[in-house]
Protein backbone atom coordinates (compact mmCIF):
# COMPACT_ATOMS: atom_id res chain seq x y z
CA UNK A 1 0.00 0.00 0.00
CA UNK A 2 3.02 2.06 -0.33
CA UNK A 3 1.37 4.24 -3.23
CA UNK A 4 -1.82 5.20 -1.42
CA UNK A 5 -2.82 8.55 0.39
CA UNK A 6 -2.75 8.39 4.15
CA UNK A 7 -6.15 9.09 4.48
CA UNK A 8 -6.97 6.11 2.15
CA UNK A 9 -4.71 3.93 4.06
CA UNK A 10 -6.27 4.61 7.06
CA UNK A 11 -9.95 3.57 5.46
CA UNK A 12 -9.15 0.72 3.87
CA UNK A 13 -7.22 -0.88 6.82
CA UNK A 14 -10.38 -0.07 8.88
CA UNK A 15 -12.40 -1.50 6.43
CA UNK A 16 -10.70 -4.58 6.71
CA UNK A 17 -10.41 -4.60 10.57
CA UNK A 18 -14.29 -4.53 10.53
CA UNK A 19 -14.47 -7.56 8.20
CA UNK A 20 -12.37 -9.55 10.23
CA UNK A 21 -13.96 -8.16 13.70
CA UNK A 22 -17.09 -10.03 12.56
CA UNK A 23 -15.12 -13.44 12.75
CA UNK A 24 -14.05 -12.96 16.12
CA UNK A 25 -16.34 -13.76 19.52
CA UNK A 26 -18.34 -12.37 22.04
CA UNK A 27 -15.15 -12.21 24.35
CA UNK A 28 -12.98 -11.31 21.92
CA UNK A 29 -14.90 -8.28 20.63
CA UNK A 30 -15.74 -7.10 23.93
CA UNK A 31 -12.09 -6.87 24.91
CA UNK A 32 -11.18 -5.05 21.78
CA UNK A 33 -14.06 -2.41 21.70
CA UNK A 34 -12.37 -1.72 25.23
CA UNK A 35 -9.24 -1.10 23.17
CA UNK A 36 -10.92 0.85 20.83
CA UNK A 37 -11.93 3.32 23.33
CA UNK A 38 -9.21 3.38 25.10
CA UNK A 39 -6.71 4.14 22.38
CA UNK A 40 -9.54 6.84 21.47
CA UNK A 41 -7.50 9.15 23.44
CA UNK A 42 -4.03 7.98 23.13
CA UNK A 43 -1.82 10.36 21.80
CA UNK A 44 -1.27 8.71 18.43
CA UNK A 45 -2.86 8.94 14.31
CA UNK A 46 -5.90 7.43 13.26
CA UNK A 47 -3.72 4.73 10.99
CA UNK A 48 -1.80 4.18 14.47
CA UNK A 49 -4.68 2.94 16.08
CA UNK A 50 -6.23 0.85 13.11
CA UNK A 51 -2.92 -0.79 12.91
CA UNK A 52 -2.74 -1.55 16.70
CA UNK A 53 -6.62 -2.58 15.81
CA UNK A 54 -5.29 -4.76 13.60
CA UNK A 55 -2.48 -6.59 15.00
CA UNK A 56 -4.77 -7.54 18.72
CA UNK A 57 -7.56 -8.55 16.22
CA UNK A 58 -4.97 -11.19 14.53
CA UNK A 59 -3.72 -11.82 18.13
CA UNK A 60 -7.52 -12.61 19.44
CA UNK A 61 -8.11 -14.53 16.49
CA UNK A 62 -4.76 -16.57 16.98
CA UNK A 63 -5.98 -17.35 20.27
CA UNK A 64 -8.99 -18.67 19.69
CA UNK A 65 -7.62 -20.90 17.40
CA UNK A 66 -5.73 -22.44 19.85
CA UNK A 67 -8.73 -22.43 22.60
CA UNK A 68 -6.99 -19.33 24.56
CA UNK A 69 -8.72 -16.75 26.01
CA UNK A 70 -8.51 -12.92 25.30
CA UNK A 71 -6.92 -13.03 28.69
CA UNK A 72 -4.54 -15.15 27.79
CA UNK A 73 -2.87 -12.87 25.54
CA UNK A 74 -4.45 -9.47 26.31
CA UNK A 75 -3.87 -9.95 30.42
CA UNK A 76 -5.94 -8.97 33.44
CA UNK A 77 -4.92 -5.05 32.44
CA UNK A 78 -5.91 -4.08 28.93
CA UNK A 79 -5.29 -0.15 29.64
CA UNK A 80 -1.77 -1.72 30.48
CA UNK A 81 -1.42 -3.43 27.58
CA UNK A 82 -2.44 -0.55 25.50
CA UNK A 83 0.24 1.49 27.04
CA UNK A 84 2.77 -0.54 26.89
CA UNK A 85 1.81 -0.79 22.66
CA UNK A 86 1.41 3.21 21.99
CA UNK A 87 4.54 4.01 24.49
CA UNK A 88 6.62 2.43 21.61
CA UNK A 89 5.15 3.97 18.85
CA UNK A 90 6.04 7.30 17.04
CA UNK A 91 4.22 10.42 18.29
CA UNK A 92 2.52 12.73 15.36
CA UNK A 93 4.04 16.19 15.03
CA UNK A 94 2.07 18.92 16.86
CA UNK A 95 0.28 20.70 14.57
CA UNK A 96 -0.79 17.26 12.75
CA UNK A 97 -1.73 16.04 16.18
CA UNK A 98 -3.50 19.31 16.90
CA UNK A 99 -5.78 19.46 13.39
CA UNK A 100 -6.29 15.66 13.96
CA UNK A 101 -8.33 16.57 17.65
CA UNK A 102 -9.99 19.43 15.24
CA UNK A 103 -10.95 17.14 12.57
CA UNK A 104 -12.59 14.52 15.13
CA UNK A 105 -14.30 17.28 16.95
CA UNK A 106 -15.64 19.06 14.00
CA UNK A 107 -18.94 16.60 13.79
CA UNK A 108 -19.62 17.44 17.22
CA UNK A 109 -19.20 21.22 16.62
CA UNK A 110 -21.31 20.97 13.39
CA UNK A 111 -23.98 19.44 15.21
CA UNK A 112 -23.82 21.61 17.89
CA UNK A 113 -24.21 24.45 15.76
CA UNK A 114 -27.10 22.96 13.22
CA UNK A 115 -28.73 22.25 17.22
CA UNK A 116 -28.25 26.18 18.07
CA UNK A 117 -29.66 27.52 14.43
CA UNK A 118 -32.97 25.04 14.56
CA UNK A 119 -33.85 26.11 17.76
CA UNK A 120 -33.36 29.99 17.00
CA UNK A 121 -35.15 29.88 13.70
CA UNK A 122 -38.39 31.38 13.46
CA UNK A 123 -40.56 31.53 10.33
CA UNK A 124 -42.69 34.08 11.54
CA UNK A 125 -39.85 36.52 11.30
CA UNK A 126 -38.68 36.30 8.32
CA UNK A 127 -36.38 33.45 8.72
CA UNK A 128 -33.86 35.48 11.63
CA UNK A 129 -32.81 33.90 14.58
CA UNK A 130 -31.83 35.71 17.68
CA UNK A 131 -28.27 35.17 18.58
CA UNK A 132 -28.45 35.64 22.54
CA UNK A 133 -25.58 36.48 24.74
CA UNK A 134 -25.78 32.84 26.49
CA UNK A 135 -25.17 31.00 23.18
CA UNK A 136 -21.36 32.07 23.06
CA UNK A 137 -20.42 30.54 26.19
CA UNK A 138 -23.24 27.56 26.06
CA UNK A 139 -21.01 26.32 22.91
CA UNK A 140 -18.02 27.26 24.60
CA UNK A 141 -18.79 25.19 27.97
CA UNK A 142 -20.15 21.76 25.77
CA UNK A 143 -16.73 22.24 23.53
CA UNK A 144 -14.71 22.39 26.70
CA UNK A 145 -16.91 19.42 28.43
CA UNK A 146 -16.50 17.49 25.51
CA UNK A 147 -12.74 17.86 24.30
CA UNK A 148 -12.05 17.84 28.06
CA UNK A 149 -13.72 15.58 30.98
CA UNK A 150 -15.42 13.96 27.82
CA UNK A 151 -12.45 12.59 26.42
CA UNK A 152 -11.44 11.47 29.59
CA UNK A 153 -14.79 9.37 30.05
CA UNK A 154 -13.48 7.95 26.97
CA UNK A 155 -10.85 6.95 28.31
CA UNK A 156 -11.52 5.56 31.84
CA UNK A 157 -15.05 4.02 31.46
CA UNK A 158 -14.47 1.06 29.97
CA UNK A 159 -15.74 -2.15 31.97
CA UNK A 160 -18.95 -3.00 30.34
CA UNK A 161 -20.02 -1.66 26.90
CA UNK A 162 -23.37 -0.85 28.34
CA UNK A 163 -21.99 1.16 31.16
CA UNK A 164 -19.98 3.19 29.47
CA UNK A 165 -22.87 3.86 26.76
CA UNK A 166 -24.91 4.84 29.85
CA UNK A 167 -22.44 6.82 31.50
CA UNK A 168 -21.72 8.77 28.02
CA UNK A 169 -25.48 9.63 27.63
CA UNK A 170 -25.38 10.76 31.35
CA UNK A 171 -23.12 12.74 30.69
CA UNK A 172 -23.96 14.32 27.61
CA UNK A 173 -27.24 15.32 28.99
CA UNK A 174 -25.47 16.97 32.06
CA UNK A 175 -23.57 18.88 28.96
CA UNK A 176 -27.00 20.00 27.14
CA UNK A 177 -28.18 21.21 30.96
CA UNK A 178 -25.08 23.57 31.72
CA UNK A 179 -25.77 25.02 27.89
CA UNK A 180 -29.61 25.83 28.52
CA UNK A 181 -28.88 27.24 32.13
CA UNK A 182 -26.58 29.51 30.72
CA UNK A 183 -29.01 30.03 28.11
CA UNK A 184 -31.53 31.11 30.48
CA UNK A 185 -28.89 33.31 32.63
CA UNK A 186 -28.11 35.17 30.13
CA UNK A 187 -31.11 35.45 27.55
CA UNK A 188 -30.22 39.20 25.99
CA UNK A 189 -30.11 39.12 22.13
CA UNK A 190 -27.13 40.26 20.45
CA UNK A 191 -28.31 40.43 17.03
CA UNK A 192 -30.65 38.49 14.55
CA UNK A 193 -29.04 36.72 11.51
CA UNK A 194 -30.54 35.31 8.17
CA UNK A 195 -31.01 31.49 7.19
CA UNK A 196 -28.87 31.80 4.52
CA UNK A 197 -26.46 34.05 6.47
CA UNK A 198 -26.27 31.48 9.30
CA UNK A 199 -25.52 28.28 6.26
CA UNK A 200 -21.91 29.95 5.31
CA UNK A 201 -20.16 28.73 8.83
CA UNK A 202 -22.21 25.85 8.92
CA UNK A 203 -20.71 25.03 5.28
CA UNK A 204 -17.32 26.44 5.56
CA UNK A 205 -17.09 24.35 8.63
CA UNK A 206 -17.79 21.46 6.87
CA UNK A 207 -15.32 22.25 3.89
CA UNK A 208 -12.81 22.05 6.58
CA UNK A 209 -13.80 18.78 7.78
CA UNK A 210 -13.98 17.33 4.50
CA UNK A 211 -10.17 18.66 4.09
CA UNK A 212 -8.99 17.24 7.09
CA UNK A 213 -10.51 14.02 6.89
CA UNK A 214 -9.19 13.54 3.73
CA UNK A 215 -5.82 14.96 3.87
CA UNK A 216 -5.16 13.97 8.22
CA UNK A 217 -3.61 10.50 8.82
Amino acid sequence: MGGIPVSKRTKLLRKENNEAQRLLSSPSICILYNIQEYLRSAPISACQRESVRRDVIQMLSDAEARGETPTDVIGEDYKSFCDSITAGLPRPAQPQFFLGRLRDALPAILALYAFLCAARFNVKTGWYASVKLGDLPAAAFALLMWSGPGAWLSRKIHTRQTLAKTVRVLFDLLVLTGMVVLGLLLPQQLFQIHLLAALVPLAALFVVYKLLDAKLD
